[in-house]
């Protein structure tokens, strides 16, 4: 069959290929010379979350959502990983001077705490949170060094994780240890070809559906539901507004606003690395780059929908199981974008930055200099 069963072996698949992807990097020459620790942190993490990830899914479908996913136990290993999060990120974001990215992300996770165990008035801690987090992510497009912003990116992204990924603590946890990944990758050499950026483009792409995958969710409408209840005092008003004839209300248009911005987190976790070891090695000229490898990835699909075609008349029931994988896809592409431009990926390079050419002929170095 052209076609595999999402639901059994697609995330096998997919969490085989992120692996293998994450070998490739972390041995390659690149890699071995320049972080030469930080690379097998990489791909422990990536162990833990692919191959841990699926063992337990095969062991008890559906672990991640359920009850015994949640408890003290994992709380206090999310947190401790977040400590060690911060631990890692922070030489190089330490300073004298006042970073407002930094401030506002770490108040942001105090908040995302105190709405997670419960302690205080949680609504307005929510909010706070929310507020706290996304002005961290604004503001780090535009001030500070490169490792304050990759600080409060990855701070950012952990407590929004907490807040939106309300209904399993291993879930947390998975957030956490990608976040810790991302330190790690961050340490990573950019690419200086335009094949290794459109490799990079591949890598980032099957790890970011690996961990979709990873933290229990399917390419189905029904696993993706934020559900109104997710917003302090929003699933009264959401009850309130179907007993009056629904319609676009505005509790809504906040769940889908809330339902875009969860599931665009992982690549701001994603991007916050790339973009620190771009900016790192002057690489930012090559960012848009990336960003349209991407998309080009994604519009791949597409063209396997069409050529499916010619076997459709013997399995047509696959259309109603392969459609969301599409709708799904094209709302992923303006995820990815708006997470890139969040952080700064879409900027204008500096005059110094250097663009990613494929061979170094006089001739293309004087088009890029001009």
């Amino acid at each position: 069959r052209l076609f595999i069963d999402p639901f059994v072996h697609t995330p096998i698949l997919f969490a085989a290929g992120a692996g293998l992807l994450l070998l490739a990097v972390t041995f390659g020459p690149a890699a071995r010379a320049h972080a030469p620790r930080a690379r097998f942190a990489v791909l422990a993490v990536g162990v833990v979350l692919f191959g841990g990830g699926r063992l337990a899914e095969g062991l008890a479908p559906d672990w991640i959502l359920s009850p015994a996913a949640s408890g003290l136990g994992w709380q206090l290993a999310a947190a401790a990983l977040t400590l060690a999060l911060i631990a890692l990120a922070w030489p190089g974001a330490a300073g004298r001077r006042v970073s407002f990215a930094r401030e506002l992300a770490l108040l942001g996770l105090v908040a995302a705490a105190c709405v997670r165990v419960g302690v205080g008035p949680v609504a307005l801690a929510w909010w706070a949170c929310l507020g706290l987090s996304l002005a961290a992510l604004g503001v780090s497009a535009f001030s500070g060094r490169p490792s304050e912003r990759l600080f409060a990116r990855l701070v950012a992204f952990v407590a929004l994780g907490s807040l939106l990924h309300e209904r399993s603590d291993v879930q947390l946890l998975g957030l956490v240890l990608l976040g810790l990944g991302c330190v790690a990758a961050s340490r990573l050499p950019a690419p200086r070809t335009r094949l290794g950026v459109a490799f990079a483009a591949v890598v980032v792409l099957a790890v970011r559906i690996g961990v979709f995958h990873a933290l229990g969710f399917l390419e189905s409408f029904s696993t993706i539901d934020t559900g109104a209840g997710i917003v302090p005092g929003a699933g009264q008003a959401a009850a309130e507004a179907r007993g009056s004839g629904g319609g676009l209300t505005p509790e809504v248009l906040l769940n889908v606003a809330l339902q875009m911005l969860k599931f665009s987190l992982v690549w701001v976790a994603l991007f916050s690395a790339v973009v620190h070891a771009w900016d790192r090695d002057g690489r930012r000229a090559s960012l848009p780059q990336l960003g349209a490898d991407l998309a080009l990835g994604f519009a791949s699909r597409g063209a396997a929908l069409v050529l499916g075609m010619w076997v459709w008349w013997r399995s047509s029931w696959w259309v109603a199981v392969a459609y969301p994988v599409f709708v799904l896809g094209l709302g992923d592409v303006v995820l990815l974008l708006g997470a890139l431009a969040l952080v700064g990926g879409l900027r204008r390079p500096p005059r110094t930055a250097t663009a990613v050419v494929d061979a170094p002929s006089p001739g293309v170095l004087a088009a890029t200099a001009s």
